[in-house]
């Protein structure tokens, strides 16, 4: 860890708890971030040799001006040469809410964002799959934290970080196959060996357990009715078994199409041998 990281019990105004016992780590357990940071906090090497879908779940707590200082996820598999963040912006469970974070958090813009009721007020969970690490030998994670030259808040504080075998990893590749005004067609790929997903769609930015929701068996799939010329978001997750599902994969976003609506009222007002007016 770097100098901005602590471990022990966060007593700022904001983040003044850890989730759970008496510690967590934090960007500053006692007050306010500095200006310019670009600092992390890296795990343990990881051996997922054995593990073909690793996922983590971890509590947050996040309180920094919006879009201007954040926090991010990554991963790397070279021994900290490169990183790559875990998931994706606007993944679902909590997972990154910006992704023009002017601090840089791990030298990129995407991650976690917002103060002043846009934060995540209070401990939150967020849970990802971390996808394309299973089967890798020497895996590092860290939490990375940037910030610009002004504003500061509490920070970013996380705490209880669970990572394990996803024995329902969630699908990927959810894209438009074919679109229409009151109906669209979905496909995804599916890495679970499911035989069975549910797919949930909504207005744009609906949160995932809100929305309409199918069961369905058939890859690529149909979502009805919809309206014309209306956008949505769209998510998929695998149905393993009774209970056993996948995090959600999405939101992939669409309009539908212009309806041309038949017309209607259609008679003959006048005809003969020659000619014939039509009325609808």
């Amino acid at each position: 860890a770097t100098s901005l990281w602590q471990l022990g019990t966060p007593t700022n105004v904001v983040i003044n708890s850890a989730n759970s016992g008496v510690n967590a780590w934090c960007t500053n357990l006692t007050g306010l971030y500095p200006n310019s940071s670009n600092d992390f906090v890296t795990s343990p090497v990881f051996d997922f040799t054995s593990v073909p879908n690793p996922a983590i779940q971890v509590s947050i707590w996040y309180e920094s001006e919006f879009s201007w200082d954040g926090a991010v996820l990554q991963s790397s598999i070279d021994g900290g040469t490169s990183w790559q963040n875990v998931g994706a912006l606007n993944d679902p469970n909590n997972w990154y809410n910006d992704g023009t974070i002017n601090g840089n958090p791990g030298g990129q813009q995407i991650g976690w964002t917002g103060r002043n009721g846009t934060g995540s007020n209070g401990w939150v969970l967020a849970s990802n799959d971390m996808l394309g690490l299973g089967g890798q030998p020497n895996v590092i994670l860290r939490f990375a934290f940037g910030s610009d030259g002004s504003v500061n808040d509490d920070g970013f504080a996380f705490d209880d970080v669970l990572v394990f075998n996803n024995g329902c990893p969630q699908p990927s590749a959810l894209n438009l196959v074919l679109n229409s005004p009151f109906t669209a067609d979905f496909g995804w790929t599916d890495n679970a060996g499911a035989t069975e997903w549910a797919l949930e769609w909504g207005p744009v930015g609906f949160t995932p357990g809100t929305g309409t929701s199918l069961i369905t068996t058939s890859n690529p799939a149909t979502i009805s009715p919809l309206t014309p010329t209306t956008d949505y978001d769209v998510y998929v997750r695998a149905i393993c078994g009774v209970g056993d599902t996948s995090v959600y994969t999405g939101p992939t976003t669409f309009q539908t199409l212009v309806s041309c609506p038949q017309p209607t009222a259609f008679s003959i007002n006048f005809m003969d041998t020659t000619e014939a007016i039509l009325n609808w």
